[in-house]
């Protein structure tokens, strides 16, 4: 058994489970109700953010600010650079920009979204049976956490302070960690996983390690003359409005630094020509130039506090150890979910096989439904029939638990005498044969599984889901505003 470096912490939140991101899915319960509104719809039509959030407010149990609920909706939905590298809804309108970090959005009540098609591979329909779900008024809620094939929280990162803690965990690049939880997944130890990078979608920048636990995070410049720098890049969440102040307060210092700047359209990134005072164009201080301008940040993991699959508050001594309990915890998900696979599976052959058997004693004329239920339960037992729970209806309503009391039928054969006239006629029982030999090569399919494999097809679909995101992104780039062309309207 691998150890996993952490330290559980004493927090003085009153609900840390609220503010603090769990390590399996990487969210909090307000943006886990949000997915679960979207997920347990049938459809995945486009829904007004407003709209979404008055849906969300339903599912609290205190009172909550729909503003909140709709910045988190728009926060989920943000795929510029710096926001998500996975954004779980699509963003159909204007939901900001790295221009202001996404305060530019619209409100709520002139945007659309809907579930991406890569938050319905991350969080997999597959997984229903093993989500624990909260209580809603006798009614299964949104789940405690989902439980996706890789550590989201690593993906898109988490950011978050309290009076005494802070929670500081930075994105990295889905296909490290898939290529690490595959490693763990074929056997090799934790020490074989390799060390990763923080990483940013559709950032084209530099990354270089000061330590172990602190990263450089540069943009990009060029000097493209003596005096004068074009900058490409900025550092992840150094927002270009923010960039812009900088270099107006450089440029009106008594010695100051900038002569002048221009800012260009771009469709990818940022561009700014800086043309730079006499005292500053000798190429030898080029870093020392690009720290003044801002162009260096230092992203650190001293802070990787999350909640463990218990629920207990956990600090991390690095992004490797929150892999590896994750891969732990998942693990034992997925055996779960192998058993419960197989219990259903095997459940419905003896449902239909039992069907089937039934239909050709009753007209082969061994079984008399007429008799008493006693005896005829006994004949039913003496062919082989056994009883079996009803297992159909986990949550009932109290309409429905009446309509069942009501019910005159033979408890444990109610998937036997609930079959009508119909469904025993040739026709009918011909396709039950055909879904009882189905269900068989089924069966004898899942036999062959091994959890790992399991983890590994789930794993591939993801990344498979992943490149078409980045090649969606390479031949669509994020879209500027057609009136300022990306560089600010005017108030």
């Amino acid at each position: 058994m691998e150890s996993v470096n952490k330290e559980q912490l004493t927090i003085s939140e009153t609900h840390p489970w609220r503010v603090i991101p769990s390590l399996i899915d990487g969210l909090v319960p307000l943006q886990r109700k949000v997915l679960h509104t979207l997920l347990q719809q049938k459809s995945r039509r486009e829904i007004k953010v407003d709209q979404l959030a008055g849906s969300v407010t339903a599912l609290f149990t205190r009172n909550v600010d729909h503003q909140e609920i709709e910045e988190s909706i728009i926060k989920l939905a943000q795929s510029f650079v710096g926001a998500n590298n996975i954004n779980y809804l699509e963003p159909l309108g204007w939901f900001g920009s790295r221009r202001q970090g996404g305060k530019d959005a619209a409100k709520g009540r002139f945007i659309y979204t809907k579930l991406s098609d890569l938050t319905c591979v991350v969080f997999s329909a597959q997984d229903e049976s093993i989500l624990i779900r909260r209580l809603r008024k006798n009614k299964p809620g949104e789940p405690r956490t989902y439980v996706p094939a890789l550590p989201t929280i690593l993906v898109n990162g988490y950011n978050a302070s309290g009076h005494d803690w802070q929670t500081c965990i930075p994105p990295y690049n889905p296909k490290d960690i898939i290529q690490n939880l595959r490693r763990r997944v074929r056997g090799n130890s934790k020490s074989d996983m390799q060390p990763m990078k923080p990483w940013f979608r559709s950032w084209t920048g530099q990354v270089e390690n000061v330590n172990q636990t602190h990263y450089s995070m540069a943009g990009k410049t060029e000097r493209i003359s003596e005096n004068v720098v074009e900058v490409t890049e900025l550092p992840p969440r150094l927002w270009t409005q923010d960039f812009k102040s900088q270099l107006d307060k450089l440029a009106s210092e008594p010695s100051p630094t900038v002569k002048t700047y221009t800012e260009h359209p771009a469709t990818r990134g940022v561009r700014f020509v800086i043309e730079l005072e006499d005292s500053h164009k000798d190429a030898t201080i080029q870093r020392s130039l690009e720290a003044r301008l801002g162009l260096h940040k230092i992203i650190t993991t001293d802070n990787l506090v999350a909640l463990d699959a218990s629920g207990q508050v956990q600090k991390y001594a690095t992004d490797l150890d929150i892999l590896e309990d994750f891969f732990l915890s998942r693990f034992r998900s997925y055996e779960r979910k192998r058993y419960l696979q197989f219990s259903t599976m095997r459940q419905d052959l003896t449902k239909w096989t039992d069907q089937s058997r039934f239909v050709k004693l009753l007209l082969g004329g061994d079984i008399n439904i007429a008799e008493d239920r006693d005896i005829l339960v006994a004949n039913l037992i003496q062919h082989g029939l056994i009883p079996v729970e009803n297992y159909d209806n986990i949550f009932v309503t109290k309409k429905r638990k009446r309509d069942v009391d009501c019910k005159p039928t033979v408890l444990g054969y109610e998937h036997l005498f609930d079959m009508t006239v119909a469904s025993m006629m040739p026709g009918p029982m011909h396709e039950l044969e055909l879904l009882i030999t189905s269900k068989k090569e089924e069966i004898a399919e899942l036999e062959q599984k091994s959890v790992e494999d399991m983890w590994e097809a789930d794993l591939d679909a993801i990344e498979e889901a992943w490149n078409q995101q980045l090649e969606f992104d390479r031949t669509h780039p994020h879209p500027i505003c057609k009136r300022c062309r990306g560089l600010g309207c005017a108030p």
